[in-house]
């Protein structure tokens, strides 16, 4: 995905006139002339908070951990498998909303119970074929390049 601007040796895009979240750099063309060549670049911090809102907009804006019934207005999107994945960062499937209790804060939470996913196959919000789905796909090598980053990230704004 790149645009190239035919513009004078001397000029140089600046952030404000490509939009943020660009990269910039000069190449010369077949005719010897130089032209800047304008990239766009998602960012692993902009995906991430899509993930996010996908996960939880997904969840129906509730927790799913079983039985919790509190309504909370503050949800966070926990990862089920690591981000350090390239296949799970973006996965929705990886994804589970939870309320602050059942993230980070409480005994039973995401972050301290190290049963955490036994509760959620034993109480059916989750099966164990879909952890073993999960976990064929998080062993898949995938290198985070540009063009999975706009795959991911047409996947992600599509759900939204």
């Amino acid at each position: 995905m790149e645009r190239i601007i035919t513009t004078g040796n001397d000029y140089r895009p600046d952030a404000g006139s490509v939009g943020l979240g660009v990269s910039c750099h000069l190449r010369r063309c077949k005719a010897g002339r130089k032209v800047w060549v304008v990239l766009k670049i998602i960012s692993d911090k902009k995906l991430l908070k899509l993930w996010g809102q996908a996960v939880i907009e997904r969840a129906g804006r509730r927790c799913e951990y079983p039985d919790c019934n509190i309504h909370y207005t503050q949800l966070h999107p926990h990862h089920l498998y690591s981000r350090r994945y390239v296949t799970m960062r973006y996965n929705l499937d990886a994804g589970i909303c939870l309320c602050p209790s059942h993230h980070t804060m409480g005994g039973l939470s995401a972050h301290h119970d190290p049963d955490f996913k036994s509760v959620l196959v034993a109480t059916g919000v989750r099966t164990e074929e879909f952890f073993d789905r999960l976990r064929e796909e998080r062993n898949r090598v995938q290198k985070n390049s540009a063009a999975w980053k706009r795959e991911c990230y047409e996947r992600l704004k599509a759900y939204l």
